[in-house]
């Protein structure tokens, strides 16, 4: 029979030790069944050590949160690298559900995880924004119309990569992000007045 695993020790339990377990939990499990007993399985210990090191669950929550952050971040800073600087913004949104589906379902899907709209945390909107502004040639109210035509395009994408739902085939997203991308360009430069009413 198997010897069950043993518990660490309580000096080996750490914040560091809790906060990367809560987070791996996420990533491998996503938001259903994260909780402190999940949590402390993946950990090697019991409850206790959580709450004696954390006020409570929020507190591990809100650091799984920026560590879930700066996973994203990486991924949108990487596309944003890209010689076609918003394009690759858009592919890396994509690639972050494909590869991080858990995460991108915790940050970007529902807010019942993160208690706050996905674009009161992301970091990178200014550097995707200015990137729109850039290769759109287009600005202000007219530039914010453009991107949220884009995020649509990217979200529903993204969604169906996280899910690996069959309706698109993945190869094709890059041809249709650039096609949608084109004709929101041309349509935005001849009826800039078309963005008037977007607002923060």
């Amino acid at each position: 029979m198997a010897e069950k695993k043993k518990r660490a020790k309580k000096n080996e339990i750490t914040r560091e030790k809790v906060i990367q377990a809560a987070f791996e939990e996420l990533r491998a499990n996503g938001t259903e069944k994260w909780n402190a007993r999940t949590i402390a399985r993946r950990a090697g210990c019991s409850t206790m050590p959580l709450f004696r090191l954390f006020k409570n669950m929020e507190e591990i929550r809100n650091e799984v949160i920026a560590r879930a952050e700066r996973v994203y971040e990486s991924y949108i800073n990487e596309g944003l690298k890209e010689s076609l600087a918003y394009r690759g913004a858009g592919r890396a949104y994509i690639r972050f559900a494909r590869e991080e589906p858990q995460l991108f379902k915790a940050l970007c899907v529902s807010e019942e995880f993160t208690k706050r709209p996905f674009s009161a945390i992301d970091q990178t909107l200014p550097g995707v924004m200015s990137a729109a502004e850039q290769t759109g040639d287009v600005c202000g109210e007219t530039a914010k119309r453009l991107h949220a035509c884009m995020t649509i395009f990217c979200h529903g994408a993204a969604v169906m990569a996280a899910s690996r739902a069959p309706m698109v085939p993945e190869a094709t997203f890059d041809t249709l992000m650039g096609d949608v991308f084109r004709a929101l360009k041309e349509y935005y430069k001849t009826t800039p007045e078309a963005g008037s009413d977007i607002t923060e």
